[in-house]
Order: C-alpha cells, then structure tokens, then sequence
C-alpha cells in the first residue's frame, strides 16, 4: 500500500483529471502552474503546443489533439484561428479531435470564435475541449461556448477559471443524458450550487468528477450524496471545499453503494470522527485510492482504522500534512500488506528519505 505522499495537491489533481491516471507521480515531478494541464501525450493522444509553429509541426506528424499552453499573446488569434479552420473541415478523416487551452489568456471574442467553430462539420463530431486557467471572461461568450458543445463529447475541462453559478449554469443545463461524457473537471471555480448539475449526472457517462477548489458547502454534498450511487463516477475529487465533517460521513455511508473507487478530501474538514464511519464501511466500498492529506486526522484515528485496511481494496492512502508519526504509517503499510508483499511504491518522505510506501511526515 502506498501511504503519504508529498505531491502539491494541484499535482494529484492533475493526474486525476488527465486521461492517463496510472500510478502517482514520483515526488520529484513538477507540474508548471501555467504549464500543461488537460493532456497526456504517451495515453491521451494529445501533442502539446506552446506556439503556432509547434502546433503546425504536430499536425504535419498526424496528430489530431492539440493542447495549446502558456502561449505569447501575439499567436493566440493564430492558433485559435488555426483550430477554427480545421474544425470547419468536412473531410472524412477528421483534422482535429480534440482541443485544448490552458493559460493562453483567451479574450471572450477568442472564446466566441471557438464556439462558432464548433458548429462546424468537424466541430460537431471532436471528442474533447478544454478551456483552462482563464478567468476573467465575461459570461456571455462562456454561455455561447457550453451552448454550442458537441453531443457526443467525451471530455470537458473548464478548470481553473474562477467561473460562478451564473456563469457555468449554461454548461450543467446541458449536460443531461449526455451518456458519452466520460471525463468532466470544473476545479478551480466559485461552483456553489450544484443542484442542476446533481439531477443530470445520473443520466450521463460521467466515470471522472472534479469539483475540487470550488465554494461547495454541505447542502452540494448532500445533493451528491443522493444520487452517487445512481451514477457511474469511479473518481471523485471534492477537495478544497468548505464542507462540515458531518456531511463528509453522510457521503462516505453511501460509497458501498457506489462504484467510487477513487476519492480526494484532501484540504477539508475530514477529521477522526469521518475515518470511524470510513472503518464501518470500508470493506464493503471499492475504494482503492484516499486522499486525506491536510485535513484534521490524528494518529488515534488513524491507528483505529488499521484493523478495517487489511479486509479492504484500498491500495494507496494520503495523509500527509497531517502530524502522522512514522510508527503509525508503518503500522498502516503493514495492515494494508499483512503478508509482506512488496508494495511497489518509491515515493519521498517529506523529511528526505525513499523507499516503498514512505508516508510524509511533519
């Protein structure tokens, strides 16, 4: 079992919202905060681009996925440009299936022309769009992007933008019965109320949720809860939220009944009392991967939850930041590996050393 971990949370995240999950990244991994963000070039299919020509060069090699970041502001209009040509294309073979970009500062006119694009042949038919790292626009030009969303999109990611109720209503509208959306992040936003958003995720694809760093009290955790277990959501990423602790439990009673496999509650109020009522479900759960890292977690807690690991499916467990004791975390690995089998983990401790399934300590 891998338990801590010293990653900034923003890196697990990412990992979680982009298309190649697999293992967690080795503690030496940085990601830039303006750098790349939706893709994966080795699993995702995407090719990232900083510029017009790089973008070009991917294009001349087959590469259909573009994932545009941190570009100079004066080859923004060509590359958005660029992306809008191809998605007018009728050919049989489509140029462009997906597009991406992160921290390019997009005017709401950039916005507007990309949603015009979409309405397009090819426009209508790509698989995945992502507008990421750009607060700042106005309303409107966001409504007419989410208004012209192709019907069978299968990834969308609108993190990080600072967008409000008001401003991503239009989004979660139409979201129902939208079953071939696999993959939807709304991180880094000013999300309250998910109401809308709760009543269709039953009738969508919808396997990766990100919510995380939004305003999301309990009265959108208690929406979620009701109908987790009439969805398919396998990863659900709730971290950063002004949630209660009780509202916290109310959602981790309902998991055996969900196909939850993987959860962030990293930076809330999850305390002792959340990992009790995790004890009493967690042999039932499929949950596999836990992040509970800067929350309020004790050693006492943690130690009483040993005896519910061991029966259990979880395999990897953050509770870094957290004053853990290295005793407690070794006793957590060795409940989660009761015959001494190799944990497969080579992640830093906080205070320097390596080695499998090293917890961080403060």
């Amino acid at each position: 079992m891998a338990v801590g971990c010293v990653h900034d949370v923003h890196e697990e995240r990412d990992r979680s919202r982009s298309p190649r999950g697999g293992d967690c990244p080795s503690s030496d991994e940085s990601v830039d905060e303006d750098g790349p963000r939706m893709a994966s070039v080795e699993e995702g299919g995407f090719t990232l681009a900083d510029s017009s020509a790089s973008a070009k060069e991917a294009m001349g090699d087959g590469k259909t996925r573009l994932e545009f970041f941190n570009l100079e502001s004066s080859d923004v209009d060509t590359c958005v440009d660029m992306v809008c040509a191809l998605l007018a294309q009728s050919a049989k073979k489509l140029p462009i299936t997906g597009f991406g970009f992160v921290a390019c500062k997009l005017s709401a006119a950039q916005i507007r022309k990309l949603a015009t694009g979409l309405c397009g042949v090819c426009g209508q038919k790509i698989s995945a769009i992502g507008i990421c790292k750009n607060p700042g626009v106005e309303a409107a030009a966001w409504q007419e992007l989410f208004n012209h969303l192709p019907p069978k999109v299968t990834w969308l990611d609108f993190g990080d933008n600072q967008l409000t109720d008001e401003q991503i209503t239009p989004l979660l509208a139409c979201l129902k019965n939208r079953e071939e959306l696999d993959k939807l992040h709304l991180d880094g936003n000013r999300l309250q109320d998910i109401s809308v958003l709760c009543l269709a995720l039953p009738t969508t694809g919808v396997t990766q949720l990100d919510l995380g760093d939004n305003s999301i009290e309990d009265t959108g955790v208690l929406n979620l809860t009701k109908v987790l277990q009439e969805t398919v959501i396998g990863t659900l990423v709730l971290g950063s939220n002004p949630m209660t602790a009780s509202v916290i439990q109310d959602l981790l009673r309902v998991i055996p009944r969900s196909i939850l496999d993987t959860l962030y509650f990293d930076h809330t109020a999850f305390d002792d009392m959340c990992l009790h009522v995790l004890g009493g479900v967690l042999r039932e759960s499929k949950l596999m991967e836990l992040h509970i890292d800067h929350t309020k977690i004790s050693d006492e807690g943690v130690t009483r939850l040993l005896p519910h690991v061991e029966s259990s499916q979880l395999t990897y467990m953050d509770v870094g930041s957290n004053g853990i004791s290295e005793r407690t975390t070794q006793m957590l690995v060795a409940a989660a590996n009761p015959d001494g089998g190799d944990t497969d983990d080579d992640s830093e401790s906080e205070d320097g050393g390596s080695g499998a399934a090293r917890a961080s300590t403060d």
